[in-house]
C-alpha cells in the first residue's frame, strides 16, 4: 500500500491505515507500505506513514531520494518477526542474491543523505513548503475557476487538477491527426501539456504531466531550494495562463501535430 500515493497525489486516510493495520493484524497478513516515491520528506514527514499515531507497517520499502540524488540503491525495513521468518536461516541469508552485493559506495552515499536530511531540518523545509504550495496553488485556483478545480498534494510535491471540458476547443480536435484523436482524455492531456511547454519556453521552469485519468499538471521542489522557487514556479504557470486556453491550446497543437 502507498500511504500516498504518487501517481494521484492522494493520502491515505488515516483512519484507513489504522484499519488496514488492525485488519492485517487479525488476520496475520504482512502489511507493506511503499514509500519509494514518499519517503524522505518529500510528503512531510520522513516517510509518510509517519503521520499517523501509533502506525507501522511489518515491512517499509524505500528507494529515489535514498541515495542522496547521486546514486541508485533501493532498500527495505522490516520487524523482527518478518527478517526472522524471511532470513534467520543458512538456507535463506542469500535469499537476495548477489544483486545487492557489494553497494560500497552506494550505501556511504545513503547514509550521508540521512545526516544531510537531518543536519539541515529537511522536516521544517517540508513544512514550510508545504504551506507555501498550498496558499498559492489556492490563489491560482481563485483567479482561474473556469480553467483549474483543485490541487491535492503534501510536503514538496503537488499537482494542480484542469477542468475536463472546455467548449472552445472543440474546433482545434480538427487538427489531430487521426491516429491519436481517439486517445483518451486526449483534450485533457493536451490543455496540460500545453502549459508544460509554454511555462519552460517562457520561463525556463520543467513541470509535467500527470498521465492518470485527471492529468494533473505536477509540480515538485527541491530541499536544494528555498520556498522562492516555488512562488517562482506558480507565479510562471499563473502568467502562462492568463494568455488563455484557447491561445495556449492552438499553439502547442500547431507547434507538435501540423509543423
Amino acid at each position: 500500500v502507498e500511504p500516498f500515493s504518487a501517481s494521484t497525489l492522494k493520502e491515505c486516510s488515516e483512519e484507513f491505515l489504522l484499519y488496514l493495520r488492525n485488519k492485517c493484524d487479525e488476520l496475520d497478513i504482512i502489511l507493506i507500505f511503499d514509500e519509494v516515491y514518499s519517503g524522505y520528506f518529500k510528503t512531510g514527514r520522513f516517510f509518510n506513514f509517519m503521520r499517523v499515531e501509533n502506525l507501522s507497517p511489518d515491512i517499509l520499502t524505500m528507494a529515489k531520494s535514498f541515495g542522496g540524488g547521486k546514486s541508485s540503491i533501493s532498500g527495505f525495513t522490516a520487524t523482527d518477526r518478518v527478517f526472522d521468518k524471511s532470513y534467520n536461516s543458512p538456507n535463506y541469508a542469500n535469499l537476495h542474491s548477489s544483486t545487492y552485493y557489494g553497494f560500497g559506495e552506494e550505501c556511504y552515499t545513503a547514509i550521508e543523505a540521512l545526516n544531510i536530511a537531518v543536519d539541515e531540518k529537511y522536516a521544517e523545509k517540508a513544512e514550510l513548503h508545504d504551506e507555501v504550495y498550498k496558499s498559492k496553488l489556492q490563489e491560482l485556483i481563485d483567479k482561474y475557476p473556469d480553467i483549474l478545480t483543485s490541487y491535492s498534494g503534501s510536503g514538496t510535491y503537488f499537482g494542480l487538477f484542469f477542468k475536463k471540458k472546455f467548449s472552445t476547443l472543440e474546433s482545434i480536435a480538427k487538427l489531430l491527426p487521426l491516429e491519436i484523436a481517439k486517445t483518451e482524455n486526449l483534450m485533457l492531456k493536451i490543455i496540460v501539456g500545453s502549459v508544460v511547454a509554454e511555462v519552460y519556453e517562457k520561463h525556463n521552469i520543467l513541470l509535467f504531466v500527470g498521465l492518470i485519468d485527471d492529468c494533473p499538471l505536477k509540480i515538485s521542489s527541491s530541499f536544494a531550494h528555498d520556498e522562492s522557487l516555488i512562488v517562482k514556479s506558480i507565479d510562471a504557470i499563473d502568467d502562462v495562463l492568463s494568455s488563455g486556453i484557447l491561445t495556449l491550446v492552438t499553439k502547442f497543437v500547431v507547434n507538435k501535430f501540423t509543423s
